[in-house]
């Protein structure tokens, strides 16, 4: 079902901020205990023909398990139908804390530092053709989520203790790869969708804070 490369988010590419690529202690290593995990919850999913409910379908989407020394978090791209989807469901039963959808127009802006990430940047890392609007994927939803929650407890946060999975499930595994641009393969480990890939460092960025800088070097 995976792929035998783990996958390493938000410090592969250039940092929309500050126009670097963060060092890998800066991003989130997958490790076989998320890939383990979100393994778990599609087994279960797939198995119980749980993917293809009828309404609210859960294929032709990119699905992520985050786990940190506070929890575990389990998140989803497109609608999250108030947090009763199949995927959702089943993670909440095993006690993950599911993950509330994210956009420029929604609060939960805010980076690892706790700093307010403002409309505009957060929107501008979005790459049209390639992945979803920022927010609508899997991967910012949960690291959004696990910083909201580490910032209303006060701990730092240390990216090197966290470990993140994603995977894309297609409807159609024989149409893989697609031919929309991306090429993600059924049910393998996934890399970020080009949108992510920019918003993802953006998040985990502990550089400076000059937004005025950052907008020129993303619209300049």
């Amino acid at each position: 079902m995976y792929g035998s490369q783990y996958v390493l988010y938000g410090a592969t590419r250039a940092c929309p901020r500050c126009a670097e690529i963060h060092p890998p202690r800066e991003g989130i290593q997958e490790t076989a205990i998320s890939r383990f995990k979100l393994m778990q919850l599609m087994f279960e999913l797939v198995y119980a023909n749980l993917h293809n409910p009828g309404t609210c379908r859960q294929e032709d989407r990119m699905f992520g398990i985050l786990t940190t020394p506070l929890r575990v978090y389990a998140a989803h791209s497109g609608p999250t139908q108030n947090g009763t989807t199949s995927f959702l469901t089943a993670a909440c039963k095993r006690g993950y804390k599911i993950c509330d959808e994210r956009s420029a127009s929604l609060p939960g802006r805010i980076d690892i530092r706790f700093n307010e990430i403002p409309a505009e940047e957060y929107e501008a890392t979005y790459t049209r053709g390639g992945g979803y609007r920022p927010g609508a994927c899997a991967a910012p939803r949960l690291i959004q989520q696990a910083i909201l929650d580490y910032q209303h407890t006060g701990q730092h946060i240390d990216p090197t203790t966290w470990a993140m999975s994603e995977v894309m499930y297609k409807k159609n595994p024989t149409k893989s790869p697609a031919g929309d641009g991306q090429d993600w393969i059924h049910g393998l480990t996934a890399h970020s969708c080009e949108t992510c890939a920019r918003l993802v460092p953006l998040l985990l960025c502990t550089r400076d804070t000059d937004w005025s800088g950052a907008f020129n070097r993303i619209f300049g």
